[in-house]
Formats: structure tokens, sequence, C-alpha cells
């Protein structure tokens, strides 16, 4: 389903792949939330955390445009439509069919997966804050099976009757704790559920070998620690 990232890729061949999972948002700012894109060119107006999360990551260094949202009010991008953004997605890649609930819009980045993915009827996303919906909505990729309700994921009232087929919590979580509340809350609603975390239970984890820009399996094949 989709564009496969695969074990022995070099970077012109996962670039070809790229319009899978960037997207085409301008530059701007709406209340405390920003979008910012960044490119070898513009290197030192990088945040400190960008530096190191393209260091650590071993983002492609001719993957020369990222765009990024912040919020003011943390150090911590919010997303970027990275490689490595698209790898900690690929649960929702593996389950994505049907009727589809994904929490947070964040830069409009599975839009532009569930888009062009076979066998999606809907696509319901919930964002709770308007300055993200501003910058984003009216710029990213969707269609007539896209519809976004602006309410917190948190305590938002699931409609009677409500049913999908994949439901994916990819919003501000806190922690686990409130992960596991918010499975409950969903899970009856759903056929399947993942998160952001489920990262962990991976088949396969990949980086680039720096000499051959290759994509390879890692070895070992964990789940890459970084900060």
């Amino acid at each position: 389903m989709g564009a496969a990232v695969e074990s022995g890729m070099n970077w012109s061949q996962i670039y070809d792949k790229r319009s899978t999972w960037t997207v085409d948002i301008p530059e701007g700012t709406v209340g405390t939330h920003s979008i910012v894109h960044y490119n070898i060119e513009n290197y030192d107006n990088w945040t400190d955390y960008w530096k190191r999360y393209n260091q650590a990551r071993k983002e492609a260094p001719h993957l020369r445009n990222y765009t990024v949202l912040l919020r003011e009010d943390q150090s911590l991008s919010v997303m970027q439509d990275s490689f490595t953004e698209f790898e900690e997605h690929q649960w929702l890649w593996g389950h994505a069919t049907g009727d589809i609930l994904i929490t947070g819009l964040g830069l409009g980045f599975v839009n532009e997966w569930l888009i062009k993915a076979p066998g999606i009827t809907s696509v319901t996303i919930i964002e709770k804050h308007q300055d993200v919906i501003d910058l984003v909505w009216d710029h990213c990729a969707k269609d007539e099976r896209f519809t976004l309700i602006h309410d917190d994921a948190d305590t938002w009232d699931i409609p009677d009757g409500s049913n999908w087929d994949c439901v994916w919590l990819d919003h501000e979580i806190s922690g686990i704790s409130q992960m596991e509340e918010l499975k409950d809350k969903y899970s009856p609603y759903a056929t399947t559920i993942g998160s952001y975390g489920t990262i962990r239970d991976l088949e396969n984890y990949y980086e680039i070998n720096e000499e051959s820009a290759m994509l390879e399996l890692r070895d070992p094949n964990i789940l890459l620690p970084w900060m």
C-alpha cells in the first residue's frame, strides 16, 4: 500500500518517492504557531533542536527543503516532513483502509499519503488548535473524502454510531497513562487503533549509510535513540 521505502534504495530513489510524504505549506505565523522552511542555504537560521534532529536522524543531505511546524512555547518542533517522520508513521501506512480517524492535523502530513493510497473511503481529522487549522488546512492535500473537526481529541464527544476501520492517535499526548485512556476511549469505535509511539513495534528500522548513500536496515535493527 503506498510507496514503499525499502532497504537498498539510494537517496535519489528516496527523493523520487518524497512526494508521498512532503507537504506544500507556505511559511507564516498565526498566534503561537509558525510554519518555517529549512534548507541547506538557511542552515544558520535552523533551531538548535532541528540541527540535532537532522544530524542524529541522518536525514538526506540533498533533500534540501523541510517544512516544519513550530509552537512558540516549546523547543521541539510539532511536526516536520522528514524521512524520519515518514518512518514514524509506518504503522498507519500499513493499516490505513476504509474509514479513518486521525487525531491531530499537524502539517497535513498524513493527507499526502492517504489521498494517494488505495482503499481509503473517508478521513476524519480532529485538530484542537485554530492556529494550526488557519496555517495548514487551506494548503494541505484533501478531497471530498476528508473532513476536519475543530475540537480537542481528548474531550471530543464521539457521535453515537461512529465506527472507523482505523484510528491513528497523533496529537499531543503527555504520557503512557493518557495514551491508554485515549485508546480506551476510541477502541470501542475502531477496528484497529495505533499511535505515534507504535514505532516501537515495527519490524524494520532504516538509516542512511553516509559513505554509500544507501538506505540500509539498522544494525542492530532497533528504534534509534537520539536525544
